[in-house]
């Protein structure tokens, strides 16, 4: 439960049954992802589709993340992985997909739009991304992209993010609400490694902060992995459908 007004011992909380993730197990998970995926980009950034070159690397960027926590994490091997970091995708939950679609909305609106409007700049992140859809040689290395953003971000990064960072920040014995924040601004702060990314991290801190509250409140991934779907793929689309306009 998010409760900012008294603290709850991580290890009495629900969400926290039966793991013990540790900060170094997160974030050697994170650093062992991005440099998985420079020396990825350095041997397939040669190709002739640099947006199948970019989908690769990023693919293996989430895999390499995902196995040093599978390797590293002894503790999920009694119950399973998949039960160990609440990986479930419930059916029941399908709506929240939408909501993903509307939260994207929102943070475009109220968080990104008037960052942009008040610094009186352009978002490089964005054009970055659809010069790199406009240079694809074919379908394959959009349909790539997709995948990993869509589909694989998604689902690892939640694993990543909230199942094991946030179990382990909560079981330093911090309150539910502090957790959440520390969580949320890791996820986005991470994204600093590419400066250009620099004008996301507000709309992306407000997407960790729901994504972690509504793992805590369902104690597993689905709705948080349905909503980040949602939201990455309403982004996607849009910069498909509008660099397919401009062409």
């Amino acid at each position: 439960m998010f409760d900012g007004r008294s603290p709850r011992l991580a290890t009495d909380h629900n969400f926290l049954k039966g793991t013990m993730w540790s900060l170094p197990i997160t974030f050697g998970a994170i650093v062992g992802g991005f440099l998985a995926a420079v020396v990825a980009y350095a041997v397939v950034g040669g190709w002739r589709d640099e947006t199948l070159a970019v989908a690769v690397a990023g693919a293996v960027q989430l895999f390499a993340g995902l196995a040093i926590i599978f390797v590293f994490a002894r503790e999920w091997a009694g119950d399973g992985f998949a039960r160990a970091v609440g990986l479930r995708i419930k059916v029941s939950d399908w709506w929240m997909f939408f909501v993903g679609f509307g939260l994207q909305i929102v943070i475009v609106l109220a968080v990104l739009d008037p960052l942009i409007r008040l610094l009186n700049i352009e978002q490089p992140e964005q054009q970055q991304i659809a010069e790199i859809i406009a240079a694809a040689s074919g379908v394959v290395g959009v349909v790539a992209l997709m995948v990993v953003t869509t589909v694989l971000a998604p689902i690892i990064e939640e694993i990543i993010y909230r199942a094991v960072l946030l179990r382990a920040i909560l079981r330093l014995g911090v309150r539910d609400s502090t957790a959440i924040v520390l969580s949320a601004a890791v996820f986005a702060s991470i994204h600093l490694v590419d400066p250009q990314a620099a004008l996301v991290v507000p709309g992306l801190f407000v997407l960790g902060v729901v994504l972690s509250y509504v793992t805590l409140k369902s104690g597993d991934l689905s709705r948080a992995i349905l909503i980040h779907a949602g939201v990455n793929s309403l982004a996607a689309i849009a910069l498909v459908v509008s660099n397919t306009s401009v062409a």
